[in-house]
């Protein structure tokens, strides 16, 4: 059977409509695809930084103790310190274990430390510091206040202060079970 001519013209331009339309779908799915490839590309990259950041944060210290010092054992470390640092202890006025703090939406727990000293010099004071930073888990000076500096007797003496010292330790205090103290 033969098609009328007419049914032909009309068929013809159908076919060139539906080549157009399929190669603009074409371009499309392909503009799409491209799209999709930069965005797992993207996510690939900032899986393989986030996976970085994870295990530097495994391998570093972790900011919280899991269980607080005792205050003996604090003592203990300040007496060494004082020790190393050459003051004697004659010139330790007060050393006050502060009541805890609880840290207000979070797990943890602020334990603070007053520590006075009267007539100690800075190289004192700085090797005071030093040592106590070189422990394992150290104490974070969250305040430091000289005083009045004593009058040197002679050009060549050193001028000694009165220092308040607060150290601070973290402690991870949960509030729900399960968790772990952060890194």
């Amino acid at each position: 059977m033969r098609i009328p001519l007419p049914v032909v013209r009309w068929a013809l331009p159908s076919w060139g409509a539906i080549l157009v339309v399929s190669t603009c779908l074409a371009v499309l799915h392909y503009q799409q695809s491209t799209d999709g490839v930069r965005v797992a590309a993207e996510n690939l990259a900032r899986c393989n930084q986030l996976s970085t950041q994870i295990e530097s944060l495994r391998t570093s210290k972790t900011i919280a103790l899991e269980h607080p010092v005792s205050p003996a054992e604090i003592s203990l470390q300040f007496i060494k310190a004082t020790q190393v640092a050459e003051i004697p202890e004659s010139q330790v006025q007060e050393v006050q274990h502060l009541p805890p703090i609880q840290i207000a939406e979070t797990d943890f727990r602020r334990d603070d430390t007053l520590l006075r000293f009267r007539s100690v010099n800075l190289r004192q004071l700085t090797n005071l510091l030093l040592h106590l930073q070189s422990q394992s888990q150290p104490p974070i000076p969250t305040s430091l206040v000289l005083k009045n500096p004593g009058n040197a007797s002679t050009p060549s003496a050193e001028e000694t202060w009165t220092v308040e010292l607060v150290l601070t330790r973290l402690t991870f205090a949960a509030q729900s079970a399960g968790k772990s103290p952060v890194r």
